[in-house]
């Protein structure tokens, strides 16, 4: 069926393949009444609507979204790239849904981002297409196949890993295992984040579509946001600088190729990376009966976190600061004794 003329002057045709006739004549028709509404949509590719999304929405997405849509564009969508978005049944988008979970076993979170951020891109164009799909019931089975058991650092393990790495990894470790820091957040640290013993967890650093590092003033979770109590020895490994300063010079990647070089130095379980250091404070968290209302708070885990089990009940400042200065005490020997 003729589509449109293109800028060359070339006519321009879109065909249909059904199993049946009856169902490619149902296509064509409905192909053919969009084409009327003179919609953007008419001859548009998945290719050219989901790149077209992306760069209309490129002022308002983060970095690191931007970046994880345009691989997943390149990883997972290949096989509708070439199609026009008018000509997709529900057929075609279940099949491409099957193949994420069980052909390419994706878990089953991943699989309803990647097709939500498909039909967002089609229907940011077109708002009367739609579809009715099944997603899968459970993870894909090559998430479980290659699950690893998890282990938590012990106090010994922190103390040995502190005792061992040079000065500016201390630091990371120590923020980490003591303040329940992420990576990405102790990389966009500045000098001007801390105010005595206390800093304010704020910002990441993230990668943008050009896998560039870039800071981020904002972390994307609200609950990330925090104020963190830390040992007086933590605040000192940290160092001293310009207000503007970064506290740690190097990326999130360069941190965690350091880290496990020194964790194989020491002969430290390879199953403990930087980030179990976050498991090693809700761990200690827990053995001093920290309820997990407030555990949740100073570590940056949303209270629905699977981390944490899930409480309904807000806290109460007084009780809050209590709780904050007895796991401040404790780090505070565990540190002085590395």
């Amino acid at each position: 069926m003729y589509s449109h003329t293109d800028e060359k002057g070339k006519r321009v045709y879109v065909s249909f393949t059904a199993p049946t006739q009856a169902q490619a004549e149902m296509q064509a028709t409905k192909f053919k009444n969009k084409k009327f509404r003179n919609n953007k949509s008419v001859g548009m590719t998945v290719e050219q609507a989901v790149y077209g999304y992306i760069n209309a929405k490129s002022d308002v997405l983060s970095p690191s979204t931007k970046r994880n849509y345009i691989r997943n564009i390149k990883n997972h969508y290949e096989p509708l790239m070439s199609r026009k978005i008018a000509t997709l049944t529900n057929e075609d988008m279940q099949l491409f849904v099957g193949n994420l979970s069980k052909g390419k076993g994706l878990a089953k979170k991943t699989v309803e981002n990647l097709y939500k951020q498909l039909r967002s891109s089609i229907r940011f164009y077109d708002k009367e297409i739609d579809f009715n799909i099944t997603m899968p019931e459970s993870s894909g089975k090559g998430r479980i196949k290659n699950q690893k058991t998890k282990e938590s650092p012990t106090n010994a393990d922190v103390q040995k890993l502190i005792a061992m790495a040079s000065p500016w990894l201390k630091a990371v470790i120590a923020l980490a295992a003591f303040g329940s820091l992420r990576r990405s957040e102790i990389c966009a640290l500045k000098y001007e984040d801390i105010e005595g013993n206390t800093i304010c967890v704020h910002s990441h650093m993230v990668q943008d579509e050009n896998n560039i590092w870039v800071w981020e003033d904002r972390n994307k979770e609200d609950a990330s946001f925090r104020y963190v109590d830390l040992p007086s020895k933590v605040i000192e490994l940290l160092g001293t600088g310009a207000p503007g300063e970064f506290i740690i010079k190097h990326n999130p990647n360069t941190v965690s190729k350091m880290y496990n070089k020194l964790r194989k130095r020491a002969c430290v379980s390879e199953y403990i990376r930087l980030h179990d250091m976050r498991h090693y404070y809700a761990s200690v968290g827990a053995a001093l009966h920290i309820p997990n209302t407030y555990l949740a708070e100073f570590g940056g885990w949303s209270k629905k976190s699977p981390i944490m089990e899930t409480v309904y009940q807000g806290t109460i400042r007084p009780i809050k600061d209590g709780y904050k200065k007895e796991l401040t005490k404790y780090f505070d020997q565990v540190i002085n004794n590395a």
